[in-house]
């Protein structure tokens, strides 16, 4: 379907919702972004950046999605991954990029790997992503892992 819906889409079958859930993605990233808006404005690497993402994530029209709404990257990437408590992997033509968590309810557990992709330059997708990913949860432990 093309309504300029497609990233918020992706996301919200990356985490087991159904398709129409696009609202309930954008709504659920809206409310992350509000509570740590200061973290995003200082990690944003725009000027403005979080605001940005607060203006593209406050449509929730029937209708086609205004191109100035539509998810972009790398921008969208962290609040995506720390909203979901997921790692996330953005794969285009131009960049493979990885997302980790800036926010977490706990590293206890290994996150999900989540995958999605940018094509044509103007549509996101699901993608199946099967990967074994190791990391290390201390920082203690990464010094070892490193120290090899």
């Amino acid at each position: 379907m093309k309504d300029g819906n497609c990233g918020y889409l992706a996301v919200a079958c990356l985490m087991s919702l159904p398709e129409n859930d696009w609202r309930k993605c954008r709504n659920v990233l809206l409310m992350k972004l509000n509570e740590h808006l200061d973290l995003y404005k200082n990690v944003s690497s725009e000027k403005g950046g979080a605001e940005q993402l607060h203006h593209r994530l406050t449509y929730f029209d029937d209708f086609s999605a205004p191109k100035y709404t539509w998810m972009t990257m790398p921008n969208m990437g962290h609040l995506i991954a720390s909203t979901y408590n997921v790692m996330l992997v953005f794969l285009s033509q131009r960049q493979y990029l990885t997302f980790l968590l800036l926010l977490s309810r706990s590293l206890a557990k290994q996150p999900k790997v989540n995958a999605i992709g940018f094509v044509n330059g103007n549509h996101f997708i699901r993608c199946i992503y099967e990967a074994t990913v190791a990391y290390a949860t201390g920082s203690q432990q990464l010094v070892q892992i490193l120290a090899r």
